[in-house]
């Protein structure tokens, strides 16, 4: 940032803040409304200092959960890798990335071998990182104000995309994941959830999209039309 203040800084600075109103961070490198767009809101709500005392002894559950921010993390760089728009939306729980070494001693190790919490988290962190490079990055807790600045023609023009992705929280109906969809939905947005978005728990309801989940099948019909598009001068 162009007043010596990093990203995070400033991230950290708004979320210990009561004002919940909308706050561009920083601005995009750039904007292509004939791509889809990949919308990371609220990661902090998924890093896991709290299962503490949520989950207790439950580390299979928890786990889980790191699988999840890696799955993210390599999501959100095949993104970037694509030029594909990035945008994230912090709220006051991104205050949990400055606790993310404190949360290392407790998620250490994988009860069952096959994954390992640490490159997990250094997935999604370095992810997010590489979004605050040259993406995008925005504050707020009022999912209104949010969507209008997805919707504007001149910014993000969400409307007129093939595809409006929502990733980074959790898919339960009533969080900040679902409302976002919702309003955009309302507005004529084509919204897919992420393949690697999870529940709270198992048994938590569950916000579905109108367009379902950006699987394999979505992704490629969206590849497949914007190779067929011309190169734009």
């Amino acid at each position: 940032m162009a007043d010596g203040v990093s990203v995070w800084e400033r991230v950290y600075e708004l979320a210990g803040k009561a004002d919940p109103s909308y706050r561009l961070v920083s601005a995009p490198a750039w904007a292509d409304s004939s791509k889809p767009l990949l919308v990371i809101v609220h990661p902090g709500d998924v890093t896991r200092l709290d299962l503490k005392g949520e989950y207790n002894e439950d580390f299979a559950e928890r786990d889980s959960q790191y699988l999840f921010q890696s799955g993210m993390g390599v999501e959100i760089q095949q993104w970037l890798d694509r030029e594909w728009d990035v945008v994230v939306l912090h709220g006051r729980s991104s205050a949990g990335f400055e606790r993310r070494e404190d949360e290392a001693e407790w998620a250490y190790p994988a009860i069952g071998g096959l994954h390992d919490n640490m490159v997990c988290m250094a997935q999604f962190d370095a992810a997010l990182e590489g979004v605050h490079g040259k993406c995008g990055v925005m504050y707020s807790e009022e999912f209104g104000a949010f969507a209008r600045e997805l919707l504007d023609a001149s910014k993000y023009n969400a409307a007129s995309r093939p595809g409006v992705v929502l990733t980074g929280s959790y898919m339960d109906a009533g969080r900040p994941l679902a409302r976002l969809g919702e309003i955009l939905e309302e507005q004529g947005v084509t919204v897919y959830t992420s393949c690697n978005v999870p529940t709270t728990k198992d048994d938590a309801a569950e916000w579905t999209a109108k367009a379902g989940s950006f699987n394999f099948m979505a992704e490629g019909e969206i590849r497949a039309s914007l190779e067929q598009q011309p190169p734009r001068p």
